[in-house]
């Protein structure tokens, strides 16, 4: 029986993702132990291709049975066919052809500090990462194609103003500065006002109401504007700044319940 190849792929970006991508894949040496890593930048991807290219090149570089351990659930559901794939179907059909013919397992590594297999992962992740921030720092040391001035900012725009990276290191192209963003349309004068407004035009009417409701049952009991009652208790005119005992003739106003003769 053949012997077994065992190794871990990882992904990354940096600063973003998508961003400046790399990936990595270790292979595990007689002792199971992880050995030297093997990493590569595709440019300007997003982290699930980069981990799909990591194992297409770990396909390439070895033959025979292979075991791939990753922390992704997605690499190993679209590398064994076991989810249907939508999207990287490129890379995908690739890494397919190169399993054809030979024993391909995929292996998700939980990320628990008692696996055993997880030292193996944790290699694979932590030369991706380096991979990925290196490819961002050299990315920012480029020279504006325009001024040539060495400085970038964190999205990918020059400092200077001058041009941007559009996909990666290797394309860098002069757009300027990014367009501006579109101001929202302002309605026409005379025009119905949408749904929205005319429900919280709605919403604001009856908070008043209710409101000069409450106000008018501190007074007594509420009634309709300009009637005339009783006072069940005493009260305060907001007119003439009095107050009135209970049993004094009070009329409902919009300020709230005053003398009859006020």
């Amino acid at each position: 029986m053949p012997e077994i190849t065992i190794a871990a792929v990882a992904g990354s970006s940096a600063p973003s993702n998508p961003g400046h991508a790399a990936w990595a894949y270790v292979l595990a040496d007689a002792d199971f132990r992880p050995g030297v890593p093997v990493t590569g930048t595709p440019g300007w991807d997003t982290v699930p291709r980069a981990e799909l290219v990591a194992v297409r090149e770990l396909l390439r570089d070895t033959t025979g049975p292979i075991l791939i351990r990753t922390r992704s659930t997605y690499v190993r559901g679209a590398v064994t066919k076991s989810n249907k794939a939508k999207k990287n179907l490129d890379l995908l059909e690739e890494i397919w052809a190169l399993a054809e013919g030979r024993s391909v397992a995929v292996e998700h590594v939980y990320p628990d500090q008692r696996n055993p297999q997880l030292p193996l992962t944790e290699a694979a992740d932590e030369a991706a990462n380096l991979a990925a921030k290196e490819a961002n720092e050299q990315t920012r040391r480029m020279p504006c194609p325009d001024c040539g001035r060495e400085v970038l900012s964190d999205d990918g725009i020059f400092a200077c103003g001058c041009g941007r990276i559009s996909s990666g290191p290797e394309r860098v192209v002069s757009h300027g500065t990014k367009p501006p963003k579109a101001k929202p349309k302002k309605k026409a004068q005379g025009q119905e006002p949408s749904p929205s407004a005319r429900g919280r035009a709605l919403g604001l009417a009856k908070k008043k109401e209710s409101v000069a409701k409450k106000a008018a049952k501190e007074q007594g009991s509420y009634r309709a504007t300009g009637t005339m009652i009783t006072a069940r208790r005493g009260g305060y005119c907001p007119r003439c700044k009095q107050s009135f005992p209970a049993g004094t003739s009070i009329v409902s106003q919009t300020e709230g319940w005053v003398h009859a003769d006020c």
